[in-house]
């Protein structure tokens, strides 16, 4: 079975550090600053590779080391200078103004997080030096562990996302087996909205689900949901792991393009009816929506309009 050399669960993990040249990174293409106001200006990755191995995942096809990338998910390389490189970019202002995401080819919060909190460090550092605004993106309920430096930070200019790709169990396990259960992601989004951070569902890409049954799981835990298709992995489908078109097939789903693309419209159009078109975009539209309503004006110091309504 070649399928990328997908990760089992007796695989052992290589953990390598290594010395960073930079740590922000221009962004280019879908997340980058097209239209002004949106988009982010650099991305933030404390590590290369990534533990949850999602059989989806377009991060492979950005490692040009083509061992490295066959056993992507199998290794994870520290950027053990991240915060030294941060605090530098901070003194001599890069950060100032900036919109930064945190993070697009690593998850910045995969089990070696845990035990080496460079994440952590990561914020801390950006504390002194904030950006104009940051978004976390994880698929991890470690996330909440840093809920106290998140109410830190500049109100209206953090938003915690999480990637939230299906309703149902089942799927979850067959294409994202190292990830946490939906239910665990949810009460952890849940606690970060809660505790007054702005939030976002990432349903990137869209995996077969219960559409409404998904709406009603996320209408408590987050402010706002972005869809995305397999299309939006930088390359129109071609940078999506084959992995994942195999898993789709076999399982009865059909072709994760064409089929992928028909589940992306009906279920989009089920969630802006129950929860509200301004709530949920797609694509860059939607990941751009945390820009439009945080990164462009001075912060706002009052965030109750993001709390859930009891």
């Amino acid at each position: 079975m070649d399928r990328m050399n997908p990760q089992r669960p007796n695989d052992a993990m290589q953990i390598t550090h290594q010395e960073a040249r930079s740590i922000l990174t221009e962004t280019r293409g879908f997340t980058s600053v097209e239209v002004p106001g949106t988009g982010f200006h650099y991305s933030l990755n404390p590590y290369r590779g990534c533990a949850f191995n999602c059989s989806y995942c377009y991060a492979p096809a950005f490692v040009f080391d083509d061992e490295a990338r066959r056993n992507w998910g199998r290794w994870v390389a520290v950027k053990a200078n991240a915060e030294h490189l941060l605090r530098t970019a901070g003194r001599k202002g890069k950060l100032r103004n900036k919109n930064v995401y945190l993070s697009t080819v690593t998850d910045p919060y995969q089990p070696i997080e845990r035990k080496l909190q460079l994440t952590r460090a990561c914020l801390q550092a950006m504390l002194l030096f904030p950006p104009r605004l940051l978004t976390v993106q994880t698929r991890s309920p470690l996330v909440v562990r840093d809920n106290d430096l998140f109410q830190r930070m500049t109100p209206g200019r953090i938003a915690v996302c999480m990637s939230i790709t299906t309703d149902d169990e089942a799927v979850r396990r067959i294409f994202e087996p190292a990830c946490a259960p939906i239910a665990k992601r949810l009460e952890a989004i849940r606690t970060v909205r809660e505790a007054g951070i702005p939030t976002q569902a990432s349903i990137a890409p869209l995996l077969p689900c219960n559409a409404e049954r998904l709406a009603d799981l996320l209408d408590p835990a987050v402010d706002w949901v972005v869809v995305s298709s397999f299309r939006d992995d930088g390359g129109e489908g071609r940078k999506t792991r084959q992995w994942a078109a195999e898993l789709y097939r076999e399982h009865g789903y059909g072709n994760y393009l064409h089929d992928g693309d028909e589940h992306v419209r009906q279920t989009t159009a089920t969630l802006q009816r129950l929860l509200g078109p301004e709530r949920v975009r797609v694509g860059k539209d939607g990941f751009d929506q945390v820009c439009r309503e945080l990164g462009v004006d001075e912060p706002q110091l009052e965030q109750t309009s993001f709390l859930p309504v009891h």
